[in-house]
């Protein structure tokens, strides 16, 4: 009997599901009919607005017109007794629906509240398929009742539109008889009141406003519930550090835990899950290998992609095989990183969750993020790509709950360094006075305890260094060789991509290449994290064994230095590296991965374009370009010789501009309103806020002026088409030096600043902003450059036309000759006097697309170059005052971010001036060829060229403002 009612209840509700579709689909298609009836009327007006002076065309246009809109009328008619009809057949049908909808919603919010206070269970599940359960029902409700309530809505919208067509025909008309027919059209709309409802409930937003607001106050309760559960960046304890990734690790079935108090405990229930998952996932592996290796039935573009897919298809599966095998022996460390940890201090728990927080939500979303990429861009269909989103977040999860546990206990190691540093500091040598030889007698004993503790607490920590180095070898290893083997396979994608076009899926040429960066960029950041973290971990444990040696040589008490002697042999026979079956985690393996990539990198661009060696604008440019790229700020693609919108690119453009625009309006929110962030002291608060303000500033004029900033270029690059090569040559060995140069010295500055700075979530754009202005900078300074070069090239040949008419002989072989030659002079001058107008109007375009980011870069640089120094000056004073020692390698990144400031400031106003003065000189150039020829013709074209010189002042501004050495001068004040 029980079996029957479960089978009536999902009999019910798939009928209940598929008479609301039913529904929706009849109020769809009825909407579309008034689209229909709309779009005709919209053609009628543009066709009534068309003035007609001949007489004979109203009268016969007219009749037709009339005919038109009676039958127009006559269908809207029909549809709106068809909305009538709908309202009345369904409408006890939508109003169960809609009860049945508010009831269950609220029923489950409130069965999920007494789950989350007190533990109550309703229904006869285990917890964490209850949960999931409840959620699951509370997104079906709402997502089904949205989807009618939006139907509806957007079907009444469209009915209502029509009404404003025809009052706009009604005012756009001057005959009689089409105004009295279209009268009684408006009187028909307002009769017919084409609303879809369900006895009188209209289904509109209200509606979906009311289940809003149960919503809203669900998440309420759960926030406040959970807040006192977790903080995010703001743990207390292990559980709490750990909660993102143990989430998504339940969520993939990797966590066949449940945690009671401080105890790890298996859940059965949870160990079905991860078994019938594994046990499709292994068959479906060996499936899609015999396919693609033996019944060759899959087929790919080329053997490297099929022996890339064996590999990721191996590699992922023997990683989820293994972490299936030890989820014992994993829950065993965890437990006993737990009890490690519980000794941790609370400002330990949150400096650890601002990177594990971090790192966790962020990489999982860019993860999902990629997957839905992967899922709806490339071709998914193929059934053998189906387990391949999951595969890649189980060995994401599984790298990333490595690198917290190897976190964790470098932490550990921290602490054991940081007492014995406050050990140290109470038994350095003091005078030998009788009272002090008492103190020492009565404190030896604490410090004894204290270093067998300690000792103690190395030794178990050293153990379960060793248990992580056992349990996660085999998946660590795994790791490692996928992540090789995936970089050097897409690099290799990417290069064939490059020098022949060749795709190995079906992808437009841009999107192939979005993606391959993209899976190059989620490898490496990954492996990155991996050896930082078991690096800085090794260097914590050595570190120990150098403070044990400074202890030892400052105490002489015979039982502590003996006691410090087995400590300091306990650490030397403990290794505490992170390893994986003897391959050691550490900097020699990501030099060795960075070492193949570069050489990969170098062969593949050396291809297309060569270091200081350009041959044209797009190889002078390609540093700029693909960083720009990189940042997001470079919405285009090259076909051939012309600029492109790339509609992807633009959207990765809106979508970090929206991100960054919240995030920064969030941070001055929380300086300047809430006051929630404390920022040291007044200046420091400004100084953060006109960097904020000024970089939003520029991200949205860069975006804004995108269109404007193409055309820009591809101007620039047809009048640069006609450089010589020697030109470009010159020009590349400044523009690829700065850009490169600098590029990588603004990585390593802000890489530098997040580690030694007290890096927190408010200061997470900062490395952005500065990459961004000044790949913006340097764009400038490029395009400049250039337009200095077309100058040059101009003076050039003005020059040497002048060595043409210079020393004019008066004898008769050299008229002649003269005769012959002023026709060519006058077509050459005529051409430079063309070229220097487009480029003079180049200039223009130039100065009216980035003026605004000239002006607010100038205000940036002057605002951080007085903050800076202020903040210098104010710490000397300090440092003095209190006879302490001013900390220089504490204040080198506000000194090198100063110099960073000044050496681009006088790069843009170098290129400028330099620009104008090349741009003077043609003047002058002109001018000598006008004292040296004695012919008319050109005496009169050189005339009307240094007229269009005196006209085009082509000086480098911005709103005004010219970025000249004047400009430096009030830098220098």
């Amino acid at each position: 009997m029980h079996f029957i009612i479960k089978i009536y209840i999902i009999y019910i509700n798939l009928l209940t599901f598929h008479m609301d579709m039913l529904y929706m689909n009849c109020v769809c298609i009825l909407k579309a009919c008034f689209k229909r009836i709309n779009d005709n009327l919209e053609n009628m007006r543009e066709y009534t607005m068309i003035y007609h002076p001949d007489k004979m065309c109203y009268k016969q246009r007219n009749p037709l017109l009339l005919i038109e809109l009676r039958a127009l009328k006559k269908q809207h008619l029909m549809i709106s007794n068809t909305v009538q009809m709908l309202n009345i057949i369904f409408s006890l049908q939508l109003l169960a629906t809609v009860i049945l909808t508010f009831t269950r919603i609220t029923f489950n919010l409130y069965y999920q509240i007494l789950y989350w206070q007190g533990g109550i269970i309703v229904i006869n599940l285990e917890d964490h398929i209850y949960n999931t359960f409840l959620i699951m029902d509370i997104m079906y409700y709402f997502i089904k009742i949205m989807l009618i309530i939006w139907a509806c809505e957007t079907g009444k919208n469209q009915a209502l539109q029509i009404g404003t067509t025809v009052h706009d025909m009604l005012n756009n008309i001057d005959d009689n008889e089409i105004k009295n027919e279209l009268q009684l059209f408006s009187l028909q709309l307002l009769h017919r009141d084409n609303t879809f409802s369900a006895k009188s409930l209209i289904m509109d937003a209200k509606l979906l406003t009311a289940v809003n607001y149960h919503s809203l106050y669900f998440i309420w309760c759960i926030k406040c519930k959970k807040w006192k559960k977790w903080q995010l960046f703001h743990a207390t304890n292990f559980q709490s550090l750990m909660y993102p990734c143990f989430t998504f690790c339940n969520i993939l079935g990797i966590f066949p835990y449940k945690i009671n108090g401080s105890t790890f405990e298996t859940s059965k229930q949870r160990y079905v899950l991860p078994t019938v998952v594994l046990c499709i996932l292994c068959i479906y592996e060996l499936e899609v290998l015999y396919e693609i290796d033996i019944a060759r039935t899959i087929k790919f573009r080329g053997i490297p992609k099929t022996l890339e897919r064996n590999c990721f298809y191996i590699l992922g599966n023997f990683i989820a095989v293994i972490t299936y095998i030890l989820s014992g022996r994993r829950m065993h460390l965890l437990q006993t990183i737990m009890n490690i940890s519980s000794k941790l201090p609370t400002n330990s728990y949150q400096k650890l969750s601002r990177l594990i927080h971090t790192k966790d939500i962020f990489g999982f979303i860019y993860l999902i993020g990629l997957t839905m990429f992967y899922c709806y861009t490339l071709d998914s269909n193929n059934w053998h790509k189906a387990f391949v989103p999951y595969l890649n977040l189980i060995v994401f999860q599984m790298d990333m709950l490595y690198m917290n546990c190897v976190c964790v206990l470098k932490a550990c190691f921290k602490r054991i360094d940081d007492n014995l540093i406050n050990l140290q500091k109470h038994a350095i040598k003091d005078k030998p006075s009788l009272l002090k030889q008492i103190y020492y007698e009565r404190r030896n004993p604490f410090l004894l305890m204290e270093l067998n503790v300690l000792k103690k607490q190395h030794l178990v920590i050293s153990d379960t260094v060793q248990m992580l180095n056992v349990i996660f070898c085999l998946q660590l290893l795994a790791t490692t060789v996928m992540t090789s083997a995936e970089l050097t396979f897409y690099l290799y994608f990417y290069i064939v991509h490059w020098k022949s076009g060749t795709l190995t899926n079906h992808l437009d040429n841009e999107i192939y290449d979005i993606y391959l960066l993209v899976i190059m960029t989620y490898y490496s950041i990954k492996i990155g994290l991996i050896v930082w973290a078991c690096e800085t971990g090794k260097n914590q444990a050595m570190k120990i064994g150098t403070t044990v040696h400074d202890l030892f040589n400052n105490i002489s008490n015979a039982q502590i230095k003996n006691e410090l002697h087995l400590f300091s042999l306990q650490i030397m026979h403990r290794g505490n590296a992170f390893s994986a079956k003897g391959f050691v985690m550490d900097a020699t393996l990501l030099t060795a991965i960075v070492g193949n990539v570069t050489t990969s990198a170098k062969y593949k661009m050396w291809k297309k374009w060569q270091l200081f060696r350009a041959t044209d604008f797009q190889s002078l440019m390609y540093p700029c370009f693909i960083f720009s790229n990189i940042l997001g700020i470079f919405p285009y693609k090259i076909s051939g010789s012309t600029f492109e919108i790339s509609k992807q690119r633009y959207i990765l453009a809106i979508f970090i501009l929206g991100v960054f625009s919240i995030y920064i309006l969030i941070v001055l929110y929380e300086i300047n309103i809430a006051g929630t962030i404390y920022v040291k002291n007044v200046p420091k608060t400004l100084e953060r806020s006109s960097l904020y303000i000024s970089a939003t500033f520029m991200a949205v004029v860069a975006y804004i002026l995108s269109g404007s900033r193409m055309h820009l270029l591809q101007t620039i690059m047809n009048v640069s088409s006609k450089l010589p090569l020697n030109s470009y040559k010159k020009l590349s060995k400044l523009i690829h030096t700065k850009d490169i140069l600098g590029f990588f010295l603004q990585i390593i500055i802000e890489v530098f600043y997040c580690i030694r700075s007290n890096f927190t979530w408010y200061k997470m754009p900062v490395p952005y902003i500065h990459l961004m202005v000044f790949q913006l900078d340097m764009l400038y300074m490029n395009c400049v450059c250039i337009l200095n070069a077309c100058f040059k090239r101009i003076d050039d040949k003005l020059i040497n036309l002048r060595k043409l008419v210079i020393n004019d002989e008066p004898h008769l072989l050299r008229r002649i000759y003269h005769e012959h030659e002023n026709s060519f002079l006058l077509m050459e001058f005529k051409a430079l006097k063309k070229q220097h107008l487009v480029i003079s109007d180049t200039v223009q375009m130039l100065n009216e697309v980035f003026s605004l980011h000239i002006l607010a870069t100038i205000i940036m640089t002057f605002s951080q170059l007085t903050f800076h120094l202020y903040f210098c000056i104010t710490e000397w004073k300090t440092s003095m005052s209190e006879n302490s020692t001013f900390d220089l390698f504490y204040h080198m990144s506000v000194m090198v971010h100063t110099t960073i400031y000044c050496m681009k400031i006088i790069l843009i106003i170098w290129a400028c001036e330099s620009g104008k003065d090349r741009a003077m000189k043609i003047g002058i150039t002109v001018h000598d060829l006008l004292n040296s020829t004695s012919d008319k013709e050109i005496t009169e074209e050189l005339q009307l060229f240094s007229v269009q010189i005196l006209h085009r002042e082509n000086v480098f501004s911005a709103k005004g403002l010219i970025v000249d050495v004047t400009l430096l001068i009030a830098v220098n004040e």
